[in-house]
Formats: C-alpha cells, sequence, structure tokens
C-alpha cells in the first residue's frame, strides 16, 4: 500500500514537472521567435516538446509559424515548416500563416508558405483570403506573388 503511495506521488511530480517544463518551451520558443533567435529555436526544436503546431492553450492561439509569418521571420519560417509545421493551420480565427504573411507583407514569407504547399484558397472567419488581405494592406509585390499562384491554380480554359 505504502509503495502505491509513493509510486503515484512520484508519478505526480513528474507530470507537474512535464507540465513546467512544455510551459516554459512554449515561453522560451515564443520570446526566440519575436527575437529573431534561430539559434535558440533550433535547439528547442530538437528538445523533447518538438511539436511545431503547439499551442499555448486553445485553438484561438496561434502557432509558432503563424507567429513567425506574421512577423516576417524568413529563417524562422523555413526551420519550422522542416519541422513539420501545418501550413494552413489557423488561429481561432482562422487566420493562416500564409494570411498573416500576406497582410503584412512579408513578400519571401509567402513564397515559401505557398512553396511547403499553402492553400491560396482558405478564407478566415470574415471570408478573406490571402490575396484579399494583401489587397486590404496594398502590397502589390505580395498580390502579384498571390496573383499568379492563384492563376496557376485554376484548370485553363477548354478551347474548341
Amino acid at each position: 500500500m505504502m509503495t502505491r503511495v509513493l509510486l503515484a506521488i512520484i508519478i505526480s511530480m513528474v507530470i507537474v514537472v512535464d507540465i513546467a517544463y512544455a510551459a516554459n518551451y512554449f515561453d522560451k520558443m515564443n520570446e526566440a521567435i519575436d527575437k529573431n533567435d534561430i539559434r535558440t529555436v533550433k535547439v528547442l526544436l530538437a528538445k523533447k516538446y518538438t511539436n511545431p503546431n503547439r499551442r499555448r492553450d486553445t485553438r484561438a492561439s496561434p502557432t509558432f509559424l503563424t507567429q513567425a509569418a506574421r512577423l516576417g521571420r524568413v529563417e524562422m519560417v523555413s526551420l519550422l515548416l522542416a519541422a513539420g509545421a501545418g501550413v494552413n493551420v489557423g488561429d481561432g480565427d482562422d487566420i493562416t500563416p500564409l494570411m498573416h504573411a500576406a497582410w503584412n507583407g512579408h513578400k519571401r514569407v509567402v513564397g515559401l508558405l505557398l512553396d511547403a504547399g499553402a492553400d491560396i484558397n482558405e478564407v478566415n472567419k470574415w471570408g478573406e483570403t490571402a490575396l484579399q488581405l494583401a489587397k486590404q494592406g496594398k502590397h502589390r509585390d505580395v498580390i502579384d506573388i498571390l496573383e499568379k499562384a492563384e492563376s496557376k491554380k485554376q484548370p485553363a480554359a477548354n478551347h474548341r
């Protein structure tokens, strides 16, 4: 009986430490992305909690890729994509990394996300696409990239 109690206490302590480590990892990862600290992100991705799609608590929280795309962190986006980050995973408002990059005019990030398979036709909860958001932000170079990508997705007209 005493052995079971001790075992239960030890398991509970391990779980608490594990949860604390996970929260600390999340905070460190967010801080590294904010500071564009590539080295720290590489180290953290190699650690136990390597899920690049992890969120703070709920679906409303952005993923690491969403944060990096919003900030225009080209190398960070590449690292996260290589680690398996979901390219079309939206936040609580269904805003995808591509939408964030387009809205903020991050041309190189938009290109990376499209190359990784980002869906140009995804819509957020207001029905807006990445192209519409780029137009709202008046980012001509991003608009051109997205229009070109959109035209590649549309089937060619049948000519008889």
